[in-house]
């Protein structure tokens, strides 16, 4: 069985390179850039789609209502 390339975090974050390496995410986990990439290509895309999803939920909730205070 041959192995496919690793997707680009960013890319699986759906998120721009530039913005990426802004957010630095591998800093706010406490883990290197390569552990980052190592964690998000094991998530299944399904269940990242679905992260995905309800982070935008909660931005527009949040934009339509405020902030829970």
């Amino acid at each position: 069985m041959s192995e496919s390339t690793p997707e680009k975090p960013w890319a699986i974050l759906g998120i721009t390179r530039e913005h990426y390496f802004a957010t630095k995410p591998w800093k706010k986990a406490g883990v290197s850039k390569e552990k980052i990439a190592e964690i998000l290509n094991l998530i299944p895309h399904e269940a990242m789609q679905i992260l995905k999803d309800e982070a935008d939920a909660e931005r527009l909730v949040e934009s339509i209502f405020g902030s829970p205070g």
